[in-house]
């Protein structure tokens, strides 16, 4: 058994090991979107559209997601929620928007497989704020409207 000063008792491995851990857990049952919301139209006609990155995480082990927000340190557990359905086990969530879920990407990208990577390259990508005269979305992208 290791003990003592071993590199397993240092700080920056025991980190390590448990945003592995969140890591290994999201691959399985977390996802990053894209959340949008629109605000009321403005005074001008135009409605604003924003985009931002989302993480989520949702399961039925309240322990384990009570474990994940430790480590990643953001957001809360949300539920139970009952399934329509009937006899499933409850589910929880977990979602985070925007600042928060980019924290997450970064602490939890280093550890997540290819499809992972690709899929928050896509999510970022596709963040923005819009302003938009329905049904037709104009990109807003330095200040400009196009």
């Amino acid at each position: 058994m290791l003990t003592g000063n071993s590199v397993f008792d240092s700080a920056f491995f025991q980190l390590t090991v448990r945003l592995a851990w969140a890591a290994g857990l999201f691959e399985g049952e977390g996802s990053f979107t894209v959340h949008r919301s629109r605000n009321p139209t403005r005074k001008d006609g135009f409605t604003n559209v924003n985009a931002y990155p989302c993480a989520q995480l949702q399961m039925t082990d309240k322990d384990v997601m009570d474990k994940f927000v430790e480590i990643v340190g953001v957001g809360k557990v949300n539920g139970p929620y009952l399934d329509k359905r009937g006899a499933r086990k409850p589910k929880y969530s977990w979602q985070v928007i925007n600042k928060e879920a980019i924290q997450v990407i970064n602490m939890l990208k280093p550890f997540l497989r290819s499809r992972r990577r690709e899929q928050i390259e896509t999510v970022l990508s596709d963040s923005h704020h819009f302003v938009s005269d329905d049904p037709k979305y104009r990109r807003i992208d330095n200040g400009s409207k196009s």
